[in-house]
């Protein structure tokens, strides 16, 4: 079993490690989202970390796109960590690619909103 976790980290230093980096930072906000919900952090909390993250995701890449493909590539190495069914792969991609879509059409998508929205931990009242 070490020997996917050697390969996890031959990927992040000799090659894909822009996928690595986008699906660690999903995660990330993932587990944010889930500790807010539970009460574990607060507002404010949830808020400057997820900015945080954003920024890091906006430095890191160039589009909704282009950090999409390279959470897909992540993903499909952890799945394959996990000795998870490939469909669960090609749903995730499916998924990605119909918002992408949408958004073309200029239908409701999670990528309507500009990928270089300016992120700010201020808090509305």
């Amino acid at each position: 079993n070490y020997r996917k976790y050697l390969a996890a980290a031959t990927m992040y230093y000799e090659g894909d490690r822009k996928a690595i980096i986008a699906w660690d930072l999903a995660r990330v906000e993932q587990m944010l989202g889930y500790s807010y919900v539970l009460g574990y952090i607060s507002t404010n909390e949830y808020v400057t970390n997820a900015v945080a993250v954003g920024k890091a995701i906006q430095n890191e890449f160039t589009s909704w796109e282009d950090y999409g493909n390279y959470y897909i590539d992540g993903y499909r190495y952890w799945v394959e960590i996990k000795d998870y069914p490939d469909y669960c792969v090609d749903w995730r991609n499916e998924i990605f690619k119909s918002f992408l879509e949408d958004d073309r059409n200029g239908l409701a998508s999670p990528y309507n909103i500009s990928f270089y929205t300016e992120l700010t931990d201020e808090l509305s009242q």
